[in-house]
Protein backbone atom coordinates (compact mmCIF):
# COMPACT_ATOMS: atom_id res chain seq x y z
CA UNK A 1 0.00 0.00 0.00
CA UNK A 2 2.81 2.34 0.92
CA UNK A 3 4.52 1.54 -2.40
CA UNK A 4 1.37 2.44 -4.31
CA UNK A 5 1.31 5.85 -2.65
CA UNK A 6 4.94 6.50 -3.54
CA UNK A 7 4.31 5.47 -7.16
CA UNK A 8 1.30 7.78 -7.44
CA UNK A 9 3.31 10.73 -6.05
CA UNK A 10 6.14 10.18 -8.53
CA UNK A 11 3.61 9.99 -11.37
CA UNK A 12 2.06 13.33 -10.31
CA UNK A 13 5.49 14.98 -10.11
CA UNK A 14 6.44 13.76 -13.59
CA UNK A 15 3.10 14.89 -15.00
CA UNK A 16 3.58 18.36 -13.46
CA UNK A 17 7.08 18.69 -14.94
CA UNK A 18 5.83 17.72 -18.38
CA UNK A 19 3.09 20.35 -18.19
CA UNK A 20 5.58 23.04 -17.12
CA UNK A 21 7.96 22.11 -19.95
CA UNK A 22 5.11 22.26 -22.48
CA UNK A 23 4.04 25.74 -21.28
CA UNK A 24 7.61 27.03 -21.55
CA UNK A 25 7.86 25.83 -25.16
CA UNK A 26 4.53 27.48 -26.00
CA UNK A 27 5.66 30.92 -24.62
CA UNK A 28 8.94 30.70 -26.50
CA UNK A 29 7.07 29.96 -29.72
CA UNK A 30 4.74 32.95 -29.16
CA UNK A 31 7.71 35.25 -28.57
CA UNK A 32 9.31 34.05 -31.82
CA UNK A 33 6.05 34.72 -33.66
CA UNK A 34 5.86 38.23 -32.21
CA UNK A 35 9.47 38.93 -33.27
CA UNK A 36 8.81 37.75 -36.81
CA UNK A 37 5.69 39.90 -36.97
CA UNK A 38 7.48 43.03 -35.69
CA UNK A 39 10.48 42.92 -38.06
CA UNK A 40 8.50 43.54 -41.26
CA UNK A 41 6.90 46.58 -39.61
CA UNK A 42 10.38 48.03 -38.91
CA UNK A 43 11.30 47.50 -42.56
CA UNK A 44 8.11 49.28 -43.59
CA UNK A 45 8.99 52.29 -41.45
CA UNK A 46 12.46 52.49 -43.01
CA UNK A 47 10.91 52.38 -46.45
CA UNK A 48 8.60 55.22 -45.52
CA UNK A 49 11.58 57.32 -44.34
CA UNK A 50 13.36 56.75 -47.65
CA UNK A 51 10.25 57.83 -49.54
CA UNK A 52 10.05 61.02 -47.47
CA UNK A 53 13.68 61.89 -48.25
CA UNK A 54 13.00 61.41 -51.94
CA UNK A 55 10.12 63.89 -51.67
CA UNK A 56 12.39 66.54 -50.08
CA UNK A 57 14.91 66.17 -52.88
CA UNK A 58 12.15 66.66 -55.43
CA UNK A 59 11.06 69.90 -53.75
CA UNK A 60 14.63 71.20 -53.89
CA UNK A 61 14.77 70.37 -57.57
CA UNK A 62 11.58 72.32 -58.14
CA UNK A 63 13.02 75.33 -56.29
CA UNK A 64 16.14 75.20 -58.43
CA UNK A 65 14.00 75.14 -61.55
CA UNK A 66 12.07 78.17 -60.31
CA UNK A 67 15.31 80.05 -59.74
CA UNK A 68 16.45 79.16 -63.23
CA UNK A 69 13.16 80.54 -64.51
CA UNK A 70 13.85 83.87 -62.79
CA UNK A 71 17.17 84.13 -64.65
CA UNK A 72 15.37 83.61 -67.93
CA UNK A 73 12.90 86.35 -66.99
CA UNK A 74 15.76 88.81 -66.36
CA UNK A 75 17.28 87.95 -69.72
CA UNK A 76 14.05 89.13 -71.27
CA UNK A 77 14.75 92.66 -70.04
CA UNK A 78 18.13 93.00 -71.73
CA UNK A 79 18.51 96.02 -73.98
CA UNK A 80 17.85 99.75 -74.23
CA UNK A 81 14.28 100.93 -73.70
CA UNK A 82 13.10 104.45 -74.66
CA UNK A 83 9.91 106.35 -73.89
CA UNK A 84 7.50 105.50 -76.73
CA UNK A 85 10.53 104.27 -78.67
CA UNK A 86 11.56 107.86 -79.48
CA UNK A 87 15.18 109.00 -79.42
CA UNK A 88 16.07 112.12 -77.41
CA UNK A 89 13.79 110.93 -74.59
CA UNK A 90 14.47 109.29 -71.25
CA UNK A 91 15.68 105.72 -71.53
CA UNK A 92 16.64 102.67 -69.47
CA UNK A 93 19.50 100.25 -70.03
CA UNK A 94 19.03 96.74 -68.57
CA UNK A 95 21.85 94.19 -68.71
CA UNK A 96 19.73 91.02 -68.68
CA UNK A 97 21.13 89.90 -65.32
CA UNK A 98 19.01 92.13 -63.08
CA UNK A 99 21.09 95.32 -63.31
CA UNK A 100 19.76 98.59 -64.76
CA UNK A 101 20.58 102.25 -65.33
CA UNK A 102 17.94 104.96 -65.87
CA UNK A 103 18.90 108.05 -67.86
CA UNK A 104 17.40 111.45 -68.54
CA UNK A 105 16.91 112.51 -72.17
CA UNK A 106 20.26 114.33 -72.15
CA UNK A 107 22.14 111.17 -71.21
CA UNK A 108 22.67 112.11 -67.57
CA UNK A 109 22.33 109.12 -65.24
CA UNK A 110 19.23 109.36 -63.04
CA UNK A 111 19.70 106.20 -61.01
CA UNK A 112 21.77 103.03 -61.08
CA UNK A 113 20.05 100.04 -59.55
CA UNK A 114 18.71 96.53 -59.87
CA UNK A 115 15.51 94.59 -60.66
CA UNK A 116 13.41 92.21 -58.63
CA UNK A 117 10.94 89.93 -60.41
CA UNK A 118 7.58 88.90 -58.91
CA UNK A 119 6.52 85.65 -60.59
CA UNK A 120 3.01 85.89 -59.12
CA UNK A 121 2.29 89.38 -60.45
CA UNK A 122 4.57 88.89 -63.47
CA UNK A 123 6.08 92.33 -63.04
CA UNK A 124 9.43 93.89 -62.17
CA UNK A 125 10.39 96.44 -59.53
CA UNK A 126 13.37 98.80 -59.91
CA UNK A 127 15.36 99.72 -56.79
CA UNK A 128 18.35 102.04 -56.61
CA UNK A 129 21.62 100.89 -55.05
CA UNK A 130 20.49 102.15 -51.64
CA UNK A 131 17.53 99.70 -51.96
CA UNK A 132 14.99 102.52 -52.32
CA UNK A 133 11.95 101.86 -54.50
CA UNK A 134 11.98 103.57 -57.90
CA UNK A 135 9.29 102.11 -60.20
CA UNK A 136 7.34 99.03 -61.37
CA UNK A 137 6.84 97.79 -64.91
CA UNK A 138 5.44 94.81 -66.77
CA UNK A 139 5.71 93.36 -70.28
CA UNK A 140 2.92 93.80 -72.79
CA UNK A 141 5.02 92.29 -75.59
CA UNK A 142 8.67 91.30 -75.88
CA UNK A 143 9.50 94.81 -77.11
CA UNK A 144 7.00 96.90 -75.11
CA UNK A 145 6.91 97.51 -71.36
CA UNK A 146 4.55 99.64 -69.25
CA UNK A 147 5.34 101.51 -66.07
CA UNK A 148 2.55 101.80 -63.52
CA UNK A 149 -0.95 100.92 -64.74
CA UNK A 150 -2.26 100.62 -68.29
CA UNK A 151 -2.19 104.41 -68.66
CA UNK A 152 1.42 104.60 -67.48
CA UNK A 153 4.47 105.44 -69.56
CA UNK A 154 5.38 103.00 -72.32
CA UNK A 155 8.97 102.09 -73.16
CA UNK A 156 9.87 100.40 -76.45
CA UNK A 157 13.00 98.36 -76.96
CA UNK A 158 15.68 99.67 -79.32
CA UNK A 159 16.74 97.58 -82.27
CA UNK A 160 20.29 98.09 -80.95
CA UNK A 161 20.80 95.88 -77.90
CA UNK A 162 23.61 94.71 -75.65
CA UNK A 163 26.11 96.63 -73.56
CA UNK A 164 26.82 99.38 -76.09
CA UNK A 165 24.45 102.34 -76.09
CA UNK A 166 24.30 104.12 -79.45
CA UNK A 167 22.99 107.62 -80.06
CA UNK A 168 21.23 107.76 -83.42
CA UNK A 169 20.15 110.87 -85.28
CA UNK A 170 19.07 110.96 -88.91
CA UNK A 171 20.93 107.76 -89.71
CA UNK A 172 24.27 108.80 -88.16
CA UNK A 173 25.35 106.87 -85.08
CA UNK A 174 27.93 107.87 -82.47
CA UNK A 175 28.51 106.67 -78.90
CA UNK A 176 27.16 108.82 -76.07
CA UNK A 177 29.22 110.07 -73.12
CA UNK A 178 27.58 108.41 -70.13
CA UNK A 179 27.95 107.94 -66.37
CA UNK A 180 27.41 111.62 -65.54
CA UNK A 181 26.44 113.31 -62.29
CA UNK A 182 23.29 112.31 -60.39
CA UNK A 183 21.32 115.20 -58.90
CA UNK A 184 17.62 115.33 -58.03
CA UNK A 185 15.31 117.94 -59.51
CA UNK A 186 17.44 118.77 -62.56
CA UNK A 187 15.96 121.38 -64.92
CA UNK A 188 16.65 120.80 -68.65
CA UNK A 189 17.90 123.93 -70.41
CA UNK A 190 18.96 122.96 -73.94
CA UNK A 191 18.50 119.70 -75.83
CA UNK A 192 19.89 119.69 -79.36
CA UNK A 193 20.74 116.86 -81.75
CA UNK A 194 22.59 117.36 -85.01
CA UNK A 195 22.51 115.69 -88.40
CA UNK A 196 26.11 114.52 -88.00
CA UNK A 197 25.12 112.53 -84.89
CA UNK A 198 26.45 115.11 -82.44
CA UNK A 199 24.44 116.55 -79.56
CA UNK A 200 24.36 119.31 -76.96
CA UNK A 201 22.53 118.78 -73.66
CA UNK A 202 22.56 121.20 -70.75
CA UNK A 203 20.62 121.33 -67.49
CA UNK A 204 20.64 123.16 -64.18
CA UNK A 205 20.65 121.79 -60.65
CA UNK A 206 17.57 122.35 -58.50
CA UNK A 207 19.24 125.14 -56.48
CA UNK A 208 20.14 127.00 -59.68
CA UNK A 209 23.82 127.09 -58.70
CA UNK A 210 25.35 124.75 -61.29
CA UNK A 211 24.94 124.14 -65.03
CA UNK A 212 26.03 120.80 -66.48
CA UNK A 213 26.79 120.36 -70.18
CA UNK A 214 27.23 117.08 -72.06
CA UNK A 215 28.11 117.55 -75.74
CA UNK A 216 29.64 115.94 -78.79
CA UNK A 217 30.59 118.28 -81.64
CA UNK A 218 32.18 117.50 -84.99
CA UNK A 219 35.95 117.96 -84.80
CA UNK A 220 36.93 121.42 -86.00
CA UNK A 221 40.61 121.57 -85.14
CA UNK A 222 42.68 123.34 -87.82
CA UNK A 223 45.63 121.65 -89.49
CA UNK A 224 48.20 124.05 -87.99
CA UNK A 225 46.30 124.59 -84.73
CA UNK A 226 47.74 123.36 -81.44
CA UNK A 227 45.65 121.24 -79.09
CA UNK A 228 45.79 123.98 -76.42
CA UNK A 229 44.46 126.59 -78.85
CA UNK A 230 41.69 124.25 -79.94
CA UNK A 231 40.69 123.55 -76.34
CA UNK A 232 40.51 127.31 -75.61
CA UNK A 233 38.21 127.69 -78.64
CA UNK A 234 35.96 124.94 -77.30
CA UNK A 235 35.88 126.62 -73.89
CA UNK A 236 34.95 129.96 -75.43
CA UNK A 237 32.16 128.36 -77.48
CA UNK A 238 30.68 126.77 -74.35
CA UNK A 239 30.67 129.94 -72.26
CA UNK A 240 30.44 132.51 -75.07
CA UNK A 241 32.76 134.65 -72.99
CA UNK A 242 36.44 135.47 -72.63
CA UNK A 243 38.38 132.55 -71.18
CA UNK A 244 40.39 133.68 -68.15
CA UNK A 245 43.22 131.86 -66.40
CA UNK A 246 42.92 128.60 -68.36
CA UNK A 247 44.64 125.50 -66.99
CA UNK A 248 44.96 122.50 -69.33
CA UNK A 249 46.16 119.11 -68.05
CA UNK A 250 46.51 115.86 -69.97
CA UNK A 251 45.17 113.27 -67.53
CA UNK A 252 46.88 109.91 -67.93
CA UNK A 253 44.38 108.01 -65.78
CA UNK A 254 41.33 109.23 -67.71
CA UNK A 255 43.20 108.68 -71.00
CA UNK A 256 43.99 105.06 -70.16
CA UNK A 257 40.34 104.40 -69.31
CA UNK A 258 38.86 105.87 -72.51
CA UNK A 259 41.82 104.98 -74.79
CA UNK A 260 41.85 108.57 -76.07
CA UNK A 261 43.94 111.53 -74.80
CA UNK A 262 41.69 113.14 -72.17
CA UNK A 263 42.20 116.70 -70.99
CA UNK A 264 40.98 118.27 -67.79
CA UNK A 265 40.46 122.00 -68.29
CA UNK A 266 39.73 124.76 -65.74
CA UNK A 267 39.01 128.44 -66.44
CA UNK A 268 37.10 131.48 -65.25
CA UNK A 269 34.62 133.83 -66.93
CA UNK A 270 33.03 137.07 -65.78
CA UNK A 271 34.13 139.51 -63.10
CA UNK A 272 33.55 140.24 -59.43
CA UNK A 273 30.35 138.64 -58.08
CA UNK A 274 29.54 137.33 -61.59
CA UNK A 275 32.74 135.29 -61.82
CA UNK A 276 32.12 131.68 -62.84
CA UNK A 277 34.40 128.70 -62.62
CA UNK A 278 34.35 126.03 -65.30
CA UNK A 279 35.66 122.47 -65.11
CA UNK A 280 35.73 120.49 -68.35
CA UNK A 281 36.48 116.89 -69.34
CA UNK A 282 37.47 116.86 -73.05
CA UNK A 283 38.69 114.29 -75.55
CA UNK A 284 38.59 113.76 -79.31
CA UNK A 285 37.65 110.66 -81.29
CA UNK A 286 38.25 110.37 -85.01
CA UNK A 287 35.05 112.31 -85.74
CA UNK A 288 33.87 114.23 -82.66
CA UNK A 289 35.05 116.31 -79.72
CA UNK A 290 33.36 115.23 -76.48
CA UNK A 291 33.02 117.57 -73.52
CA UNK A 292 31.47 117.19 -70.09
CA UNK A 293 31.37 120.48 -68.21
CA UNK A 294 30.42 121.94 -64.82
CA UNK A 295 29.85 125.68 -64.49
CA UNK A 296 29.16 127.44 -61.18
CA UNK A 297 30.01 130.47 -59.06
CA UNK A 298 33.54 130.30 -57.68
CA UNK A 299 32.49 129.79 -54.06
CA UNK A 300 30.08 126.96 -54.88
CA UNK A 301 32.63 125.48 -57.29
CA UNK A 302 35.18 125.09 -54.51
CA UNK A 303 32.64 123.18 -52.41
CA UNK A 304 31.56 120.97 -55.31
CA UNK A 305 34.95 120.33 -56.92
CA UNK A 306 35.47 116.87 -55.37
CA UNK A 307 32.06 115.74 -56.65
CA UNK A 308 32.83 117.09 -60.11
CA UNK A 309 36.16 115.26 -60.29
CA UNK A 310 34.53 112.06 -59.06
CA UNK A 311 32.00 112.40 -61.87
CA UNK A 312 34.80 112.70 -64.41
CA UNK A 313 36.20 109.38 -63.14
CA UNK A 314 32.88 107.64 -63.90
CA UNK A 315 32.43 108.90 -67.47
CA UNK A 316 32.57 106.42 -70.32
CA UNK A 317 31.47 106.04 -73.94
CA UNK A 318 28.43 103.82 -74.14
Amino acid sequence: MKLNKIFIMLLLIMTTCLLLFACANTEQGDASDRKETTEPKENTEVKEEVDTNETVETEEDVENLENAGDTIDYMRTQGIWRVDGVYDTAYIYMDGAGGCECYYADGVLEIQGYLEYDSNKENYTIYDLSESYFADFYFETDTLIHFGNEDGTSYIKDEVTGNEEVHENNGVQIPVLMGGAIFTGMEPLITENYEDGGYYYSEMTEDGMTVIINSAQTNAMGIDETIDDYIIECAYALGNDVVLEPEITLDEEYSAKLTYPVYRVSWLTGQNEDTKRWEMFLFMTDSHTYTYVFNSGVDNAEEMLDIWLETFENLYLG
